[in-house]
């Protein structure tokens, strides 16, 4: 086979590829299909370092809906020096947020929260004092 064979044949594979990547049959998962989610909490990574766990709701084109949601943030104690982290639920804050928007581009990883993690077992902790109150 001569050079010129060589690179006719990878011209043609490149264009192929671009081609079959730009229709988007590249594509591992159909844009209308639903995510197996089954727990009633999950933990989403964002592309920025941030995570969250709630209620993940696929119903919004472009975004995901998360409800219910709590995050992790650290305080250290001044004279032990020791980091403590406490689950924070969102909706403390000064405009009160009941829910979440997030832009699917930004979205790294969704995984559930099993029902045994200390996840889980904070959360409930959470709203069964929420509940005595």
């Amino acid at each position: 086979m001569t050079r010129h064979f060589h690179q006719r044949l990878f011209y043609l594979l490149t264009i192929g590829m671009s081609a079959f990547l730009i229709a988007g049959c590249g594509s591992s998962r159909p844009q209308d299909s639903k995510l197996p989610l089954t727990t009633p909490y999950q933990a989403v990574f964002l592309d920025n370092g941030q995570f969250f766990y709630g209620k993940v709701d696929q119903s919004l084109s472009g975004f995901l809906l998360l409800t219910d949601i709590y995050y992790i943030q650290g305080s250290q104690d001044p004279e032990t020096n020791q980091v403590k982290n406490i689950l924070i639920q969102r909706g403390k804050e000064w405009h009160s947020p009941d829910r979440m928007f997030l832009n699917l581009r930004h979205v790294v990883a969704i995984e559930p929260v099993t029902s045994t993690s200390e996840v889980a077992q904070l959360i409930e902790k959470q709203q069964t004092n929420r509940e005595v109150k």
